[in-house]
């Protein structure tokens, strides 16, 4: 029927066959390369539970639906234990993995009564059960002849135990769904019942091709508001962070109606479903024509209505992934635009504002080009390799006199928690003894672009009129260091660094000569209209050093490290500091939640290792 609701009727098939798949891997995982067997088990065990969980919404019936539950949380059960398994005695895991096959086994025996007393085939229940039981005996039996091997069969015979359960299981069709909510929430099978759910389901296919117009339409001006607020990088990529703040908006909706409003719902229609059949009977007292005049009558149906075209829609998305979508963008789509519109007023949040979220997306790409771009960058400033490379002389730092200076980590949020230190970063900065400003990090979140520093950066820092240096976090990275670059560079260098990243980068992002131009001017506009003194630099990296003490930063980009021109800087610069008090401040910190963070990076350990070796007196990180 051209318009009638979609239905995956293949769906078992793909999901049952991707079942035997990871259940002949986990039987060959003994014979995998090298590793650990119990985590790989564990690994496609998960796999498995998913699938029965999102096969189970699919079934026909409440009762299979439970089963589906059940079994998937066993499986899931199995699957936490193996990758675990390090944690647990041998024998007491494999005792633990038999109580699960006992417990699911004893399960189905309770499955074939039900279905011997009703009168059903109890056929399947019957053999669900002896497999499982069969395991158990032979889980005890062989426990002393080979663990992993153990783990392997067992764990494939839970997984293709779980390929036969969604093979076997009856699925709904959206054609009888209505039918199947009334048999699941018990409603009288009474003539009211049974128009209205023939009434809602013409409605709901007549209606499909038009939802699924106003969804597009409603996704493309999200999308619009999205490009208008993140701003248009004038190229390809520049589509793809509003692209990813859309998908993050799809992913909230479905999030509000599986998630929140579903299970809101289940329990209020358990708690209400008596008084419902009630009312629904009440309501079929009178004819047909009676109940569509104005009264209490006609409010309550409508009401009745209303609550059956929801718990059809529901339905539906369970028998089919494309109505399940459907669904989840009708409820759930426009509390995620409310949320879109209202997050950023509140201030930062990674786990609402999906324009945040696009961030994930530039740490990969950045995390593998930071080097070539670092090096890119130093190389075009044309400094002279040595003790003095990159080196800052702050206005009224001398040899002669003592001074102090601010150190700031990660400030670039641009919301409250920023803002409330804006008066006492100002009253700091004027005392006579402090010289200048180093924030250590993250300067501008989420992504380090151009667009965002005025809110991030010059408005929280108005005021300060001392001169403001910077190193780049991981996040100002994300935008390869456009903005950064323009805003604490010197302008020529700015110019000469942001061409050679584009240069190294075959112009995979900016590429124009007036887009460069546009960034710098944009920086030199700011920085006069704020007055806050920045563009001092020409590397991510520099050191200040007086005859007794030397400051040095070390960049660490996205994955703390550092290429091997900054590793050759930085020991010549240790080299001319020795004899000196050191204060090196690294763009990560070594130690961070009361965990040694080198112990997860050998070149981070590496750094942190150098600097030992240099006797370096004191280390500061940021990202913190």
């Amino acid at each position: 029927m051209k318009n009638s609701i979609p239905s995956d009727s293949k769906q078992k098939y793909v999901f049952s066959g991707i079942a035997v798949v990871l259940g002949i891997l986990s039987a060959i995982a003994p014979i995998w390369p090298a590793g650990d067997v119990a985590p790989r088990v564990g690994g496609l065990l998960v796999i498995a539970g998913i699938l029965e969980l999102l096969h189970s919404f699919r079934r026909s019936s409440d009762e299979e639906r439970k089963s589906a539950w059940f079994g998937a949380a066993i499986t899931l059960i199995f699957a936490v234990l193996l990758i675990n398994a390090t944690n647990f005695v041998g024998t007491a895991l494999i005792i633990l993995i038999a109580l699960s096959f006992l417990i699911d086994g004893i399960r189905y025996g309770i499955e074939a009564v039900k279905n011997y007393r009703r009168g059903a085939n109890a056929t399947f229940e019957i053999l669900a059960m002896i497999g499982n039981l069969a395991v158990v005996a032979i889980i005890l039996l062989t426990k002393d002849f080979g663990f992993d091997w153990t783990i392997a069969l067992t764990g494939a015979w839970r997984i293709i135990g779980t390929a036969i359960s969604i093979f076997h299981a009856k699925e709904g069709r959206s054609e009888t769904s209505g039918m199947d909510v009334v048999e699941s929430l018990e409603l009288p099978d009474i003539p009211s019942v049974n128009s209205s759910v023939k009434k809602i389901q013409e409605e709901e296919r007549v209606r499909y091709p038009f939802d699924k117009t106003w969804i597009i339409v409603f996704l493309v001006l999200l999308f619009i508001i999205h490009l208008g607020r993140m701003g248009l990088d004038k190229t390809a990529l520049g589509i793809l962070s509003p692209g990813v703040a859309l998908f993050g908006d799809v992913v909230v909706a479905l999030i509000i109606t599986f998630g929140i409003i579903s299970p809101l719902r289940a329990v209020f229609k358990k708690i209400t479903s008596p008084a419902i059949r009630r009312l629904w009977i009440w309501v079929d007292k009178v004819p047909e024509e009676q109940r569509k005049k104005f009264g209490l009558r006609r409010i309550v149906n409508s009401y009745l209505e209303r609550r059956l075209r929801t718990s059809i829609r529901l339905r539906n998305a369970g028998y089919s992934f494309r109505s399940a979508f459907m669904t989840g963008m009708q409820t759930g789509l426009p509390y995620a635009a409310m949320l879109a519109a209202i997050i950023p007023v509140f201030g930062m949040s990674w786990y609402f504002d999906t324009e945040n979220w696009a961030a994930g997306i530039w740490d990969n790409w950045a995390a593998s080009r930071t080097d070539e771009w670092r090096m890119a960058i130093t190389r075009s400033a044309g400094e002279t390799p040595g003790p003095n490379a990159f080196r800052i002389i702050p206005d009224s730092v001398n040899n002669s006199s003592d001074f102090s200076f601010i150190i700031i980590g990660d400030p670039g949020e641009g919301d409250a928690s920023q803002l409330c230190l804006k008066d006492q970063i100002q009253i700091v900065s004027e005392k006579p003894d402090v010289r200048f400003i180093l924030i250590s990090s993250d300067i501008v979140y989420p992504s380090g672009e151009m667009k965002d520093y005025e809110t991030k950066f010059w408005l929280p820092m108005k005021g300060v009129y001392k001169p403001v240096y910077a190193i780049p976090g991981n996040h100002d990275w994300y935008d390869a260091l456009n903005g950064f670059t323009a805003t604490f560079f010197e302008p020529k260098a700015a110019h000469d660094a942001i061409l050679a990243r584009i240069n190294k980068d075959l112009k995979f992002t900016s590429t124009t000569e007036n887009h460069i131009k546009e960034l710098i001017k944009e920086a030199q506009r700011l920085r006069t209209n704020y007055g806050v003194p920045t563009g001092f630099q020409k590397s991510p990296y520099f050191q200040i050093q007086t005859d007794k003490f030397a400051l040095i930063t070390v960049e660490t980009g996205v994955t703390r490290r550092i290429d091997d021109d900054q590793l050759a800087w930085l020991k010549q610069a240790l080299e001319a500091a020795k004899g000196k008090y050191v204060m090196v401040v690294v763009g990560h910190p070594f130690y961070a939640i009361g965990e040694y963070q080198g112990s997860l990076n050998k070149d981070f350990q590496a750094i942190h290792q150098l600097l030992r070796d240099y006797k370096v007196n004191l280390v500061m990180g940021g990202d913190t």
